[in-house]
Order: C-alpha cells, then structure tokens, then sequence
C-alpha cells in the first residue's frame, strides 16, 4: 500500500492519518510477530528500510517523518527485547532516492501552500 499524504500535521484530518500510521508501524510490527518464531529458532535479522526524514524536520512532510521515526524506535525496542534471543534488528536509511512519489508530493505541497 502506497499512501501520498503531505501538509501540515494540524490540517491534516484525523481519519486520514490512521491508515497511514498503520501501514509505516504497524504493518512493520506484525510482520515481525508472526516471523518471531522463526528468526528465534534460527537466530535471523531483521532490516527495515527507514528514512532520512526520521530525523529530520521537513515542512509538510511531518506526518512521513513521524511514521518513520515511530518505526525506527520499534526497530530498537524490538532489538533490545529480542537480543538475549538471537535475533537482530537493524534500520537503514537509504538517502535520497528518485522515485515517483517524490514528485507527485512536491507537487501536492504546492497546492497546499
């Protein structure tokens, strides 16, 4: 699922952010409960691509940036709850990277400003 929202974090209604939040923390999360057993009895890693806008402070592109840093701090909670089990979790972030939503967002900035 590919979710395209910018704008101000207060203009932002409420019921459009949930699906988002879902898709960036959630999703991350239950994917690694139902892989737990797993990467346990095998003693996996996990990598979970984050981004720069974790640390960052984009205007209009909070709601991204906080999806991403929420998921960064499940990837180290989760490291330290499943290390004494032999599973390793590690977050990249890439940098820039051309793709197409890059563009449709500047775009939408635009017509939000």
């Amino acid at each position: 699922m590919l979710i395209r929202l910018v704008g101000r974090l207060a203009d932002i209604p409420q019921d459009a952010m949930l699906p988002y939040l879902q898709a960036n923390i959630l999703s991350t999360l239950y994917i690694v409960q139902a892989a737990l057993p797993y990467l346990r009895s095998t003693g996996g890693r996990v990598v979970v691509v984050s981004s720069g806008a974790s640390t960052g402070d984009y205007a209009a592109w909070g709601l991204y940036s906080m999806s991403k840093a929420a998921q960064n701090s499940l990837v180290r909670t989760l490291a330290s709850e499943e290390k004494s089990n032999g599973v390793a979790f590690f977050a990249i972030r890439p940098g820039k990277v051309d793709v197409g939503h890059l563009s449709f967002s500047i775009v939408k900035r635009a017509d939000i400003a």
